[in-house]
């Protein structure tokens, strides 16, 4: 009789413990690695905050166009992402430069196409004028570059 309340007594406390562990909120448990376990990898290295554009890396631009008239940056326009890695705030006695970043994304343009317009041509009535009522012939498509465009290999950031 004795050992099957010894045996009831351990099993209400294991009961009792894995009740009381699953209680524990998980992101008690969760690596403090900079990372929301989806393999992304933040800046900022805090785990407890919403994740804003401050926590990812910065984007180089690669494009070598002025953003204002006639140019709008896009996507395409950056090559690679670089990430703040050196946990340092930036002071008197710290400037970030080259050496504090590591780059965590790397854009390639594999399309082989340049940027270009469509062309078109105007339809001719029957008597070889150029006709308002017809549409014209797309002689080019032309093209923008889009990420169907560009192979992306990123990389984690150093700790």
């Amino acid at each position: 009789m004795k050992l099957r309340k010894k045996i009831h007594r351990l099993l209400a406390i294991v009961l009792a413990l894995n009740l009381s562990l699953s209680l524990v909120n998980v992101t008690a448990m969760a690596a403090d690695d900079g990372s929301d376990g989806s393999g992304e990898s933040y800046t900022c290295g805090k785990v407890e905050h919403t994740h804003t554009a401050e926590c990812y890396g910065d984007p180089v631009l690669v494009c070598g166009k002025e953003a204002g008239e006639g140019h709008a940056h896009t996507e395409a326009c950056y090559g690679e992402v670089r990430t703040l890695i050196c946990n340092q705030e930036e002071s008197e006695g710290h400037v970030h430069g080259d050496e504090c970043y590591q780059v965590t994304e790397t854009r390639t343009l594999t399309c082989g196409e340049e940027e270009r317009d469509p062309v078109t041509q105007a339809q001719y009535d029957e008597n070889g004028i150029p006709s308002a009522d017809l549409e014209p012939i797309v002689v080019d498509p032309g093209h923008k570059h889009g990420d169907e465009c560009y192979t992306v290999e990123t990389r984690p950031a150093a700790s």
